[in-house]
């Protein structure tokens, strides 16, 4: 294991140290001979994550009053959310490209955060820190502002409603 005592093999299965922690990764490293073959691990909580999946909404976010004037903000089609903190959004998928991408923490009273790491599109005027509620194949966020055209935020913050595609 790369760093060492990451993680550890037992009876065929790789188990995550107990200091590892949702999101962290470390290096699993097999030699045979002179052969040397490595792979990524990604540490995710084996309890169930209801955010985890891929999301989508095919109607534009709700803004509440005082926005009228504002540009329309259009749906997103792809929010994915991995078990391991990963996160990606894209408001229009096309082959592989992604708007932007990062990290995310849920914490207490469905608190949700997205940090972004990178992306294509103009990250300006975003707000990634709100509320998420998960009610069957329901994703609800609250407090957000994901995507729209550059420039055209305004100080808003909407409701998304995503259903899981799966």
């Amino acid at each position: 294991m790369e760093p060492a005592g990451a993680g550890r093999v037992r009876d065929g299965k790789l188990a995550a140290g107990a200091s590892a922690r949702p999101g962290s990764r470390f290096t699993l490293v097999a030699r045979v001979g002179r052969s040397v073959a490595r792979q990524a691990v990604n540490v995710v909580d084996p309890r169930p994550n209801p955010l985890a999946g891929y999301w989508s909404s095919d109607a534009p976010p709700s803004c509440g009053a005082g926005h009228e004037g504002a540009p329309a903000p259009q749906p997103i089609r792809e929010l994915i959310i991995r078990r391991d903190s990963a996160f990606s959004l894209t408001a229009t998928p096309f082959e592989s490209y992604r708007d932007y991408w990062g990290r995310y923490s849920a914490g207490a009273a469905g608190a949700l955060r997205f940090t972004t790491e990178g992306g294509n599109a103009e990250l300006g005027g975003l707000d990634l820190e709100g509320e998420a509620r998960v009610e069957g194949g329901t994703l609800t966020l609250t407090g957000f502002w994901l995507a729209g055209s550059p420039g055209d935020r305004a100080g808003r913050t909407c409701t998304y409603i995503f259903t899981r595609r799966r």
